[in-house]
């Protein structure tokens, strides 16, 4: 609407800091004043654009926008000066400030404490939900109604977005097929085709793109449906020209497997018998014996 936005005229209190001659917060508000109050400190960084004020041995107020400056000391216990304005206020103590954030902090998880009104903070993408990608940056420039900071809506940088399943690579073990182009969103499932070349048939099998490794999903390797099994030579089917009898009993081997059959007498073969392997799959799903024993 073109309107300039209006800073927060409130203030948080951060904590009790240490500083030294270098000042923590470089920008002196009040120098020695004997009317030192929290607010007039506050209105000082409010009316100077900054983010950060703090006060110190009752009668001095400094400003700034560096938080890890301004912290960079560490805790203090030493902030029991009251204001030289209001002596029910605490005003630091020596060299001891009481840092204020100007607006209302934010808080997250990420944090160890709470990020000062105009700040920005940094977050990872949270991959128990699916989502890869980021750092993604955002500013804390909002009030709510339970007087804590809010974080922007839109990120200052950085994005996140779900992971995505690579169907060239299902999890092993399920007799699927290799090499299938495209990915699959995380969240939602795949079909894949048994692979005749390990001797699976059957199928399609659906998996669930389910976790996240690194910057890619993982598959779940528990099929949502279908399955693939291990192709089954009929044993009435001996490879032919190896003068093998054919077994009338409806049995079968299993791909992978070797079946001892028997020389055809009634076709003048003796000796025997004879281990051939079941190693192939016909275009029928059905499997087939070498032709070499």
């Amino acid at each position: 609407f073109g309107l300039a936005p209006v800073r927060p005229t409130i203030w948080s209190y951060l904590g009790c800091y240490a500083d030294d001659g270098n000042r923590r917060l470089p920008t002196v508000g009040y120098w020695d004043d004997p009317d030192m109050t929290v607010e007039k400190c506050g209105q000082a960084a409010v009316d100077s654009g900054l983010s950060l004020f703090s006060l110190q041995a009752g009668r001095f107020c400094f400003l700034g926008s560096d938080l890890d400056l301004a912290l960079s000391l560490g805790s203090s216990t030493a902030c029991y000066t009251p204001c030289a304005g209001n002596s029910s206020q605490n005003c630091g103590g020596p060299w001891a400030n009481a840092v204020y954030t100007v607006g209302t902090p934010c808080y997250t998880r990420g944090h160890t404490g709470p990020v000062p009104y105009s700040q920005t903070a940094t977050f990872p993408c949270d991959p128990s939900s699916g989502h890869v990608g980021g750092p993604v940056t955002f500013t804390c420039d909002g009030v709510s109604p339970i007087d804590t900071g809010m974080w922007s809506e839109a990120p200052v940088s950085g994005s996140c977005v779900l992971a995505e399943c690579p169907n060239s690579a299902p999890p092993p073990g399920l007799g699927l097929r290799l090499g299938d182009a495209g990915t699959t969103t995380y969240g939602t499932t795949g079909n894949f085709s048994c692979d005749p070349g390990q001797g699976y048939v059957s199928g399609p099998v659906t998996l669930r793109c389910a976790g996240v490794t690194g910057s890619a999903g993982t598959w779940d390797p528990v099929p949502v449906d279908g399955a693939c099994q291990l192709a089954l030579c009929p044993n009435l089917l001996p490879p032919a020209g190896l003068g093998l009898r054919a077994m009338l009993d409806g049995s079968s081997t299993t791909y992978g497997e070797a079946y001892p059959f028997q020389c055809d007498i009634s076709s003048g073969y003796v000796g025997g018998p004879v281990n051939v392997n079941c190693s192939s799959v016909t275009v029928q799903s059905v499997g087939n014996f070498s032709t070499t024993p």
